[in-house]
């Protein structure tokens, strides 16, 4: 059965209400926090935790945040015996006690190691910020050494580095002021291969219960393809990640190695699901056995004592986004056997017509429709890295400026993209279902009209227009890091209103036509049309610290510029792919938006 985590509060929503909570791009004044674990490193061997900021702790509430727990064993975490080794001694020869790399001046966060010693290494990290702790709207990185214990006593390199993907499915708690803890687990983010993400409250506090169909796991197995059941609650939609390890010694013997035990992540796949009426899912997966040499980040004659560790874990989510925890991980192991050809088709009989049906309303079923019907999503460009070497220049500041124009430039294509007004080809074919459909169109019998593809309008990004004469001084990475703090504010506020805040008012009358809806409708006396929904006006508050004329400081301002593009990316990326229902509020498209011809 799924099974619910501890230190879940009891006021957490039920699965059935995920949908409609979060529809509201205004957030209710209550206790709430955002976590993410990304090192600035972009490739998956080379990132860790040891790097400065791998840690991000926001306050997205209303209440200020006084802990912050941080539980690799609870999950677990995506592989077995990873340890906080905050003195050296438990991992390989480098240790990083917690370090605070940004934050409040007055929030004095201190840290305790708990569950192990200095020798064995700490599944626990505990942070805790006197009242009135962490205020709303603040944030504070961190870092802290994080080793697998198989490396203990070895030297640094990749098969001892942990970044923030290995720490899917670690339980995290935040704790507040007066409001009881929130707890959920950490997720690996969809498209990057090294950075995890938690937000509080979770969307729900069950998770699910993951087996191998016909297998026991832990096992061997010789087919790359195999089924994963996953148990939950009926209707319920989330992700199963099946991550692949390799344990990588670097000829070492390794400390304590047990089997099916794995040190470095090489890879991942990520695959929908939605349970069924009686509680399961059945979803066949690709195990996968990967040559360390291919590993962006692998070492030069770098061979793996063990490869093809597959580890399966699942989480739920919800509609409009947000996550819960993450099921215990099982473990397949492909041995490398070649699938078995496909079997030569067995001609099929002639099909016999069905006499014609009497017209019946279709069933449509819950659910985000019409993704089938999307454009495909384009291949994820290399990200920017912080890494590297800056030197303080005017050459480098003007590298941070276009970095933040070209955030810019985006956001204001897709602001005018909305403004402009959404026609129906800006939409998936089929995907308005009876949850987006207002009082006056109402479902009739008969099959619903074939679905066509979308076809969005480009956006019309600006081209660059240059820059003209810069002087390198303080005052200017003041200006130009308030600048990039407001792009990656109004990037959030416009993926807010992505997220089911758009209305039948951002619509251009009658352009939405039949193919783009789940089921035939027919129009009754009118309602009145929503307003359209408009973008959060972004409210820059004073920055943070004192803006130094340094080296550092150009590296601070280059990565807010890099996360701004990457954000305004992302929602270039899903206006191009076509607009789903789950975009617009319940009830918002009326009859004056649909055109049903004669």
């Amino acid at each position: 059965m799924p099974r619910r985590r501890a230190l879940r509060p009891a006021h957490l929503m039920p699965l059935v209400a995920i949908g409609a909570a979060l529809m509201s791009t205004h957030a209710a004044a209550a206790p709430a926090a955002h976590v993410e674990i990304e090192a600035s490193e972009p490739n998956i061997l080379e990132s860790s935790s040891f790097q400065g900021g791998t840690y991000r702790l926001r306050n997205d509430g209303s209440e200020g945040i006084t802990g912050l727990r941080i539980d690799l064993g609870a999950g677990p975490a995506m592989f077995p015996d990873l340890i906080f080794d905050p003195t050296g001694l438990a991992g390989n020869e480098l240790g990083l006690p917690f370090t605070v790399n940004s934050g409040p001046s007055d929030l004095n966060a201190t840290a305790t190691y708990l569950d192990g010693t200095d020798a064995e290494g700490y599944r626990v990290l505990d942070v805790a910020m006197p009242a009135p702790g962490l205020a709303p709207g603040k944030e504070m990185t961190f870092s802290i050494d994080v080793d697998p214990t198989v490396v203990k006593e070895s030297f640094a390199g990749p098969h001892g580095k942990i970044s923030g993907a290995e720490h899917h499915g670690a339980t995290i708690t935040v704790s507040y002021v007066s409001s009881p803890a929130q707890s959920n687990d950490a997720v690996k983010v969809t498209g990057s291969d090294i950075g995890s993400t938690a937000d509080f409250p979770a969307v729900t506090d069950l998770a699910p219960v993951v087996s191998a169909v016909d297998v026991g796991a832990p096992a061997v197995v010789s087919s790359p393809t195999q089924g994963i059941k996953v148990e939950g609650p009926a209707g319920a939609t989330g992700f199963i990640l099946v991550a692949e390890g390799h344990l990588y010694l670097a000829g070492l013997a390794g400390f304590d190695v047990d089997p099916f035990e794995a040190n470095v992540l090489v890879g991942h796949s990520q695959y929908a699901f939605t349970i069924g009426a009686d509680g399961t899912a059945v979803v066949p997966v690709s195990l996968t056995r990967r040559d360390l040499a291919t590993v962006p980040g692998a070492p030069a004659g770098g061979v793996s004592e063990d490869i093809g560790l597959n580890y399966i874990t699942a989480w739920l989510t919800a509609p409009a986004g947000g996550s819960g925890p993450v099921s215990d991980p099982i473990v397949l192991q492909w041995d490398g056997t070649p699938p078995p050809p496909d079997p030569e088709p067995e001609p099929e009989p002639a099909p016999v017509p069905d006499p014609p049906a009497e017209p019946v309303l279709i069933a449509v079923p819950d659910g985000p429709l019409g993704l089938d019907n999307c454009r495909p999503a384009k291949p994820e460009a290399n990200r920017d890295s912080a890494g590297g070497s800056i030197a303080l220049s005017v050459s480098q500041l003007r590298i941070n400026q276009r970095i933040g124009q070209a955030a810019i430039r985006r956001l204001n294509a897709v602001q005018k993209w909305l403004d402009d007004g959404i026609v129906g080809s800006d939409l998936c074919g089929g995907t308005l279902g009876p949850r987006e459909l207002a009082r006056d169109l109402t479902q009739i019998p008969g099959e619903a009209t074939a679905p066509t593809g979308a076809s969005p309008r480009p956006l019309e990004v600006a081209p660059s227009s240059g820059s003209g004469a810069i002087m390198l001084r303080s005052a200017q990475l003041r200006i130009n890091q308030r600048i990039y703090r407001a792009a990656l504010l109004r990037a959030r506020a416009l993926d807010q209103r992505l997220r089911g805040g758009l209305t039948g008012g951002d619509v251009v009358d009658a352009s939405v036509e039949p193919a783009r809806l789940a089921m035939p409708v027919t129009a009754g006396p009118s309602v009145a049309s929503p307003a359209p929904s408009t973008t959060e006006r972004v409210a820059l508050g004073a920055a943070r610290g004192r803006i130094t004329l340094s080296a550092a400081q150009l590296r601070i301002n280059q990565r807010i510029g890099q996360r701004a593009v990457r954000e305004a990316n992302s929602l270039v990326s899903r206006i191009e792919r076509g607009l789903v229902g789950a975009n617009f509020a319940a009830d918002s498209i009326t009859s004056a938006d649909v055109g049903l011809g004669d």
